[in-house]
């Protein structure tokens, strides 16, 4: 009887231990199958941050310039606001006879003159000011920190410096400008609104000039 007992508790054992054995292999491959859907999460989430990274850029920039659209506008008129960063000043330039340029030369030599533009007006912009296409043949220069004193010569030497480039048309091409600034929050919508204002004046008084708003 006592051997049979033996017998029993050892089979049992056995059995136990076969038991414990083969849970620990299950348990090992769930582990191992768990940190790989981990792993693959991580991966995807990585794939996600990086395309949702990308589609915001291409949301706040121009496709035909590369410049800030007027999503990427607003976002960094938000934040010149937010810091609070007075005096902060608005440029609205806008291509002179830019439909005339368009009957005569056609749209893809239009948007070669924005293009180029856009490229002189990306090397303009310094330490925190920005650039964007408003629409159409309309930019902006948003600069933060100074007042219209500090940057009116600089924008002079831009005018002419537009008014001697190449542009890869037949033609000079000169461009007017709307300035607005303010000292305190004014509210993104009226700074854009007085510089168009302004813009208009120059627009109104021979083009190729630059008007302040008062």
């Amino acid at each position: 009887i006592n051997e049979l007992y033996e017998y029993i508790i050892i089979a049992w054992g056995a059995i136990m231990l076969m038991f414990v054995s083969t849970s620990m292999v299950f348990l090992l491959i769930n582990l191992k199958k768990t940190k790989r859907s981990e792993q693959n999460l991580m991966a995807i989430n990585d794939v996600l941050s990086v395309k949702s990274a990308e589609l915001e850029l291409i949301s706040q920039h121009d496709e035909l310039t590369g410049l800030l659209n007027r999503t990427g506008l607003k976002s960094k008129m938000i934040e010149c606001l937010d810091k609070k960063q007075y005096p902060l000043t608005v440029v609205m330039i806008d291509v002179d006879f830019f439909k005339k340029i368009n009957d005569t030369f056609g749209h893809q030599k239009g948007d070669t003159v924005l293009s180029n533009l856009g490229g002189l007006l990306k090397e303009f912009v310094q330490d925190e000011e920005s650039v964007s296409r408003f629409g159409g043949e309309e930019f902006i220069v948003l600069m933060p920190e100074k007042s219209i004193e500090d940057v009116m010569d600089r924008l002079d030497r831009l005018r002419l410096q537009i008014q001697d480039t190449d542009m890869d048309i037949d033609q000079d091409v000169t461009a007017s400008f709307g300035l607005a600034s303010s000292q305190e929050y004014a509210g993104i919508k009226n700074l854009i609104d007085c510089a168009d204002s302004a813009l208009y004046q120059a627009k109104q008084e021979g083009r190729n000039c630059i008007r302040i708003s008062h």
